[in-house]
């Protein structure tokens, strides 16, 4: 009965399992935690932007409430 090995060649050439607890990670994983990362800082930036240029808008445009939130 033939078993499958996935290859992971050592410093010799021999293809080798890792061990437990350590296999390898796709590097779309790694992509993927980034940009999630980054789409939340700068959601979350925004949103203080947002928040800081609200004061100035309402005072020169006069905003009511429900204009504001408009």
């Amino acid at each position: 009965m033939s078993q499958h090995v996935t290859p992971f060649p050592d410093r010799h050439g021999e293809a080798t399992r890792p061990a437990a607890g350590h296999e390898r990670i796709p590097l779309y994983v790694y992509v993927v935690s980034a940009v999630a990362a980054l789409a939340g800082l700068l959601f979350g930036y925004d949103t203080g932007v947002i928040s800081g240029a609200e004061l100035f808008l309402v005072k020169s445009f006069k905003l009511t409430a429900f204009t504001e939130e408009l």
